[in-house]
């Protein structure tokens, strides 16, 4: 997904200010576009992070509209409702193309955070827009409850590898793999599936952090970095 994103950006030859990456279920309301477009008058802007509503509520809570993301809020920020300025876009060198679903490596997520962390790292501020909303239709869509629990395994190493490839404080990785833990009967309105889930994210996390996974057989035992 994320070489296809990159190719497309590609492909758009330099046309276009700002980028947006919906997922093939995203839908915009008609006023968004223009609303979003008016929040890059500042040339440091580099994303908009909007919130995104599925069915089953807010997806991801952001800070205040018009507050810039930190190291710590830019988890909050999710691709299909967040928009990037090209130009910046296309300096940090798109997104890392070993992350994200798709990709040849253990990291199944993380590669919408890692674009922004490094637009930060660049200079560029992440805004946050709660008060303008994408509508998506959540991610389970299709999925069983072990291949659910397979998809938070897989995002979670993406996580934890990302608190390790940028260098977060140990204070934040251990929140990090707390917030499962914390969690663990509120990841679904099924009590044993919402334990699994919560065990699928502290392990795909602890394996994100180590660089390898403790799954046999899965080829996932080298490191992979950027």
């Amino acid at each position: 997904m994320s070489r296809g994103r990159n190719d497309a950006v590609a492909a758009l030859d330099g046309a276009g200010d700002v980028l947006a990456f919906p997922n093939d279920d995203t839908t915009y309301a008609p006023s968004l576009p223009g609303a979003v477009l008016a929040c890059f008058g500042c040339a440091t802007t580099a994303a908009v992070a909007c919130r995104l509503d599925d069915p089953g509520g807010v997806r991801l809570v952001l800070p205040p509209a018009r507050t810039l993301l930190s190291r710590r809020t830019v988890w909050r920020a999710i691709e299909p409702a967040t928009f990037v300025r090209r130009t910046l876009f296309e300096a940090v060198g798109g997104f890392h193309t070993h992350l994200g679903v798709g990709a040849a490596s253990a990291w199944g997520s993380g590669e919408g955070t890692d674009l922004l962390l490094r637009l930060m790292a660049a200079g560029g501020r992440i805004v946050s827009r709660p008060d303008l909303a994408v509508d998506g239709m959540g991610e389970r869509r299709h999925l069983d409850d072990a291949q659910l629990v397979a998809k938070h395994r897989s995002y979670a190493r993406g996580t934890g590898y990302l608190y390790r490839v940028h260098s977060y404080p140990p204070a934040a990785r251990l929140r990090m793999l707390a917030g499962p833990v914390v969690r663990a009967g509120t990841l679904d309105d099924n009590l044993p599936l919402s334990l699994h889930l919560a065990l699928a994210r502290l392990l795909g996390r602890v394996e994100g952090l180590a660089g390898r996974s403790l799954a046999r057989g899965r080829g996932y035992g080298r490191r992979i970095e950027p």
